[in-house]
Formats: C-alpha cells, structure tokens, sequence
C-alpha cells in the first residue's frame, strides 16, 4: 500500500510592538505567504482579540519521509521578525491510503 508522510506544525507568536489587528495582521500574512511560497498549507488559527498574540498552522506532506523533515526544518527557519516565538510544536504522521497505485496508466490503450 502507498503511504503519505505529512508534517504538521505549529508557532505560538507574541508581537510586542502590535497596537492593533491590523498590525498582527500585517506580520502572520507576511510568514503565512512565506510559508505558502515553500510548498506549505498555512493558515492563522484564530486566537481572539488579543492583537499581540498570534498563532500560525502548517503542514506539508509527500510520500518522502526525508523530503517532510526538510520541509518542516526549512518552515522553522522562516519564524524570523519582529515578534518572539512563545511556543513551537511539530509532528510527524505516516497514513496508509488503502490503495495500490496502478504500474500502468489505466486510460491508456
């Protein structure tokens, strides 16, 4: 069976210098395209009001082991700015999709 080997993580920011959504804002779109331009899903998780803390989600998959490491370690290289990182997690999972992929293209004649 084929198997897909994802990397999730995920960075807990504070902002000190923020005076508004609009300045979070500014700084989680910025790493969140910068993490979209590697090859990532990424997204702001939700995390209220509070206009100094932030919180992003990541993930990248592939059916290379090595090639998700990589990937993540890249991603944490990316978390560098104006803001201190109050906490960072990363997990691996390896999925059975439940299937056989065919040797042979079977819309070929």
């Amino acid at each position: 069976m084929e198997k897909v080997i994802i990397g999730v993580g995920s960075v807990a920011l504070w902002i000190r210098h923020a005076r508004s959504l609009k300045d979070r804002r500014q700084i989680t779109q910025s790493l969140i395209q910068k993490l979209k331009n590697e090859g990532f899903s990424a997204t702001e998780v939700d995390v209220g009001e509070n206009f100094k803390r932030a919180l992003i989600g990541f993930a990248f998959c592939s059916a290379e082991a090595a090639l998700v490491e990589n990937q993540i370690e890249r991603a944490k290289r990316i978390f560098v700015g104006d803001f201190e990182i109050v906490n960072a997690k990363t997990e691996y999972m390896e999925m059975e999709t439940g299937f056989e992929l065919p040797l042979i293209d079977p819309l070929e004649d």
